[in-house]
């Protein structure tokens, strides 16, 4: 007959793994970077923390007229992209805490020469 302990023991061991596992499984598969031969696993790492590392302070420094490389260079790469036929931009979203701990969403939008036109943030509904 298995012992209380040994079972509790084993469920504890299984819910750490799956507090573990779970949040790195969404983690969206990247392939290696070419430029340093980083594996795949590290690249998205870095990716994930980058996501929760931008703020305010971060998004305060674009300015219309900024090109991509140059907004790639200060907030790395977005979680989404949207086109705007109607309007001709594209906007390109990060998620982020702003100063008062809310999650937010944080939009910056591009005119179809790459040039940045405009920015938005906006709070996610709780």
């Amino acid at each position: 007959m298995i012992s209380t302990k040994l079972v509790d023991r084993i469920a504890i061991a299984a819910m750490f793994t799956v507090s573990v596992a779970v949040p790195l499984a969404t983690l969206t598969p990247f392939a290696a970077n070419a430029k340093t031969g980083a594996p795949a696993s590290t690249v998205a790492l870095k990716v994930f923390a980058s996501r929760h590392a931008l703020g305010d302070d971060d998004f305060r420094q674009i300015r219309p007229g900024m090109n991509a490389s140059e907004v790639l260079a200060l907030i790395g790469q977005p979680y989404a992209k949207t086109r705007f036929d109607a309007t001709k931009t594209t906007a390109w979203d990060y998620r982020y805490r702003d100063a008062w701990n809310y999650d937010a969403d944080f939009s910056v939008i591009f005119d179809d020469t790459g040039l940045v036109v405009g920015k938005v943030s906006v709070r996610d509904v709780q």
